[in-house]
């Protein structure tokens, strides 16, 4: 918890045994027999440095990373997903390009470069990962040349549990 209180680890007499309440949460208790569903995404390049006008190759990686004893596959949609290369608007505060601090101080960012997403649905059971190879040639939605720097994406995916029709 963010104001360094451990959660209380006793319930209150309306509380299942083994609840958690989170302070600064009223109403939130964890039994620790929760599902979560969760499919994290990965856009990695083939390499570091590319020069201008080299194609960068990258691997775009979808992973049902759900958790919990009753979890069911989930459907992601669509796929591969609308990705956008995009630049920070500002410098990042001063800090590192490519370090956390430097992505939590940019404020919004450009758009480079969109990528239309697929029309394919997949199920992916926990843990089972889907790939997409993905090629950008450095160039602007105008065709021109992308200036040097750090640039970072943007992906919209839907997801809902196999036995809902709800995202």
């Amino acid at each position: 918890p963010a104001d360094n209180q451990s959660p209380e680890t006793h319930p209150s007499p309306n509380q299942p045994p083994g609840a958690i309440t989170v302070p600064g949460l009223p109403g939130l208790t964890m039994t620790g027999r929760e599902n979560v569903y969760s499919v994290q995404i990965g856009l990695v390049p083939s390499k570091t440095v590319y020069m201008p006008g080299e194609p960068v190759n990258m691997a775009l990686t979808l992973t049902n990373a759900s958790t919990g004893p009753e979890v069911q596959p989930v459907y992601v949609s669509p796929l591969p997903p609308g990705i956008s290369i995009v630049i920070p608007n500002n410098n990042g505060g001063g800090a590192k390009p490519g370090t956390r601090e430097y992505i939590d101080n940019i404020n919004g960012s450009k758009i480079i470069k969109t990528f239309a997403p697929g029309t394919e649905e997949k199920e992916l059971a926990v843990g089972e990962k889907a790939t997409y190879d993905l090629a950008w040639d450095q160039k602007d939605e105008a065709g021109n040349q992308a200036a040097p720097g750090w640039y970072y994406y943007e992906a919209n995916i839907n997801m809902r549990m196999a036995s809902s029709n709800d995202s």
